[in-house]
């Protein structure tokens, strides 16, 4: 077939999601438009454009039924060159799908000539400064060529990866639309053009459509994960922009492919009413049918809001063998963030030794509402003042900090003189107040000089020796607090939440023995004390945290034994807790029929060795043989690392099943936390009228990031061995047969998450000549 001419690089805006024609493929809905029969007036009155595209149609046939326009008044495309009974998509209303129907299924090239919309113009005018006079030099390319370029564009890479950065790097939708995205694409491969979303309005199919995939193969992961159960985290967060409560339900497993812990959105449900627990509970078991989960669910890692004891009991009654006690955990970093609140705002309202609970949540709930009413302007500076001096030092130390930001002269006559600013102290969180008295102390002299020179004006805030005294005392307790918080993350296993609850236990026991700096500090260390004894005795009633401890290879039970001495019986309570856990859940576990297979193929001499070494392992079995068995080094290794060799398959095949169950559960409730920081971001003022299926489309692809393991494609590669393309591919052939080397002086600097996108675009061989481009460096 002769070779036409190509088409301009930027063809007519299209808000469907273009993909490769196929016979099969049915023919998209459209939007439903409401016009005036005065609008379609006067768009007939304008003229038919596009006529060389309308003159491959025919008109209906009437007697099959065919109408000339549908629903929403567009005119129908019906292709004259084939039979729309047998190739559906040969009818249209969208004339870019229409010529590329053509293209694909007869070979006829359509130009269309008409006038530009401002968009279009401005499109083509930022391509053409870029690449000048480039539709000339592809005047003379064959279809051959052009074939070979439209055949290498991975469609669903493509469009996974767009979905992928609009999400996470939070973009506004309009962006498909700049004609500086365009241009990027096209210096890569021209034929993308029909690849390129032209319209904001096609963004939301682009993420549901996307959100469907990553869910489909969520499923396959779940049902394939090396870990028999699977764990979730559950949290609610309330938009302030939306008014609106979402649910947000993570799932926690090992991943088969990066043999790593992995974390994923299941779902983000709104609750448009009251959100108790019984209707959470309801929630999650849909989700739990939806992916086919009954048999697999594990445990549950939540903060410590009584609506989610309701839950898990609610939860219980549905799933046989699930006890709503043992499985319910509570977030290490949540527990963490009580006890040091409770030593930084106790209550003078009430004593400690009546209602501990009472007294501290009354304490911190009047700093949040005054918090609040001070940021929100309900009170007077002064006001908030003199309501803060009732939190002694640490309402002082706020005053001081708000006053060296109250007026532009003020705040960088401190930054002057103490050479950085005072960061702010928040309701929230903890670590903000640490990082507030941390600053303090650390430029204390300097402080000093600064609150002596505006005395008058900071008189009744103004810190004395005593004061500097406490805050001392309050930053050298903080101190370890802080050291274990810097470790509680992503990495941090559940071995680590009793472990950081021993070394709290020998902090507070050491602190005791001390001198305090007055009685106010032994007030606040007193509350702190009674608040951690509460949530180190409520670890009992879940045994799966010393599990953790007894089937490390590092600790085991010569850990319970060194730190427990005090009390031998909580030791002997907590090992047979654990047992058994192992004698009902995994020790009569059949192993599948391929480790039997193994062990029958080996050979004569190999089963009575393997006996003869094993003998006396044998006396005991896994459980009793792995905690009482020596403490084992693992370096870097993490405890899950470790149990996923091949060697402790083998040596303990029924307690490795129930370690690596153990050892993806997780100890904080963190991954929610950052899905309401993710949903915060999209959910903002402009975007209040967002559903909750549009965030959940374009948060839970985000949220798996860490095990998703996406395959990398390309636009441009040399075609497959036995082609009609060239037999040799030289680096001088390819340069040459693909014409893009004036591609070369173009060097695009791109973000992380661009190059990501821009991997899921080009799939070049590690030796591919390719590599060394400057417009290749851009996306590797």
């Amino acid at each position: 077939m002769s070779s036409a001419s190509p088409a301009p690089l930027l063809s007519e805006p299209s808000d469907e999601l273009l993909g490769p024609a196929s016979p099969g493929s049915p023919v998209p809905a459209k939007r439903t438009l409401d016009r005036s029969p005065s609008d379609r007036a006067g768009k007939r009155a304008k003229g038919r454009t596009n006529k060389s595209t309308w003159n491959e149609a025919r008109g209906p046939y009437e007697e099959r039924g065919e109408k000339a326009r549908d629903a929403s008044y567009h005119e129908i495309w019906y292709c004259k060159h084939c039979d729309s009974t047998k190739k559906p998509n040969s009818v249209t209303t969208n004339l870019s799908r229409a010529r590329k129907h053509l293209r694909d299924f007869h070979g006829i090239r359509v130009i269309e000539h008409v006038e530009r919309s401002d968009l279009k113009k401005q499109q083509h005018g930022t391509i053409t400064d870029l690449f000048g006079r480039q539709e000339e030099r592809q005047a003379n390319r064959d279809l051959n060529e052009e074939k070979y370029l439209a055949n290498a564009i991975d469609i669903p890479a493509f469009e996974e990866a767009l979905a992928r950065l609009l999400a996470v790097r939070n973009i506004a939708h309009t962006f498909i639309e700049y004609p500086e995205f365009h241009a990027v694409i096209l210096s890569c491969n021209y034929m993308a053009r029909d690849v390129l979303l032209r319209s904001r309005r096609a963004v939301p199919k682009l993420l549901k459509k996307t959100f469907a995939q990553h869910k489909q193969g969520l499923v396959k992961k779940l049902h394939n994960s090396l870990s028999s159960l699977v764990h979730f985290t559950i949290d609610m967060w309330t938009s302030s922009e939306q008014k609106a409560a979402y649910q947000a339900i993570v799932v926690h497993f090992v991943d088969a492919e990066t043999r790593g812990v992995a974390q994923a959105l299941l779902s983000l449900r709104e609750f448009k009413g009251s959100h108790n627990g019984k209707l959470q509970a309801k929630a999650f078991l849909e989700v739990v049918e939806e992916y086919d989960l009954r048999g697999k669910v594990g445990y549950f890692t939540m903060d410590n809001h009584d609506a989610n004891d309701t839950m898990l009991g609610d939860i219980a009654k549905e799933i046989d063998g699930l006890d709503p006690v043992a499985r319910r955990l509570r977030c290490s970093g949540h527990i963490m963030n009580l006890i040091v609140q409770a030593f930084l705002f106790r209550s003078k309202a009430k004593k400690i030794q009546e209602d501990e609970r009472e007294g501290v949540d009354e304490a911190y709930e009047r700093l949040r509402r005054l918090s609040e009413r001070e940021e929100g302007g309900i009170i007077t500076k002064a006001q908030a003042t003199e309501e803060w001096r009732e939190f002694s030092v640490l309402g002082k130390l706020h005053n001081l900090c708000i006053y060296s930001r109250s007026s532009t002269s003020i705040y960088n006559d401190f930054k002057a003189e103490i050479g950085r600013a005072l960061p702010r102290d928040s309701d929230t969180r903890w670590n903000s107040w640490f990082r507030l008295i941390d600053v303090a102390i650390e430029n204390r002299a300097k402080f000093m000089d600064w609150i002596q020179e505006n005395h008058a004006k900071i008189e009744k805030d103004a810190l004395d020796h005593n004061d500097w005294n406490e805050l001392g005392d309050i930053h050298a307790f903080l101190q370890v607090f802080h050291q274990i918080s810097v470790r509680q993350g992503r990495e941090n296993t559940l071995d680590e939440v009793l472990s950081h609850m021993d070394f709290l236990h020998h902090h507070f026991t050491r602190t005791k023995n001390r001198a305090f700096s007055g009685p106010r500090f032994y007030a606040r260390f007193h509350v702190a004390w009674l608040k951690f004894e509460k949530y180190y005795q409520l670890t009992e009633q879940a045994p799966v945290y010393v599990a953790g401890i007894l089937l490390h290879p590092a600790l085991r039970k010569s850990y319970l034994s060194e730190q427990w001495e005090r009390n031998p019986a909580w030791v002997s309570n907590a090992v047979k807790a654990v047992r058994k856990i192992w004698s009902t859940e995994y020790k009569s576990y059949q192993l599948p029929d391929k480790q039997q297979e193994k062990r029958q193929e080996l050979d004569e001499f190999d089963r009575w060795r393997q006996k003869v070494y094993s003998t006396a392992s044998e006396v005991k079995d896994e459980f009793d043989r792995f905690i009482y068995g020596s403490q084992v080094g693992i370096g870097q290794q993490t405890a899950l690392q470790w149990w996923l060799e091949p060697t402790q398959r083998e040596n303990f095949p029924l307690l490795c099943r129930m370690a690596i169950d153990i050892f993806c559960i997780p100890p904080m409730s963190t991954e929610a936390e950052r899905i309401f920081s993710g949903a915060r971001r999209q959910v903002t003022w402009d975007r209040s009228s967002m559903s909750a299926k549009m965030v959940e489309a374009s948060l839970a692809p985000m949220a798996h990031q860490t095990a998703s393991t996406a395959d990398t494609h390309v636009f441009v590669q040399p075609p497959a061995a036995g082609s009609n393309g060239p037999t040799e591919w030289t680096d001088e052939s390819y340069l040459m047969n693909t014409d893009v080397s004036y591609l070369q002086p173009l060097d695009l600097p791109l973000d992380e998450a661009f190059g990501a996108f821009g991997q899921a675009m080009f799939n070049l061989a590690p030796d591919d000549p390719l590599n060394n481009w400057g417009w290749g460096r851009g996306f590797m």
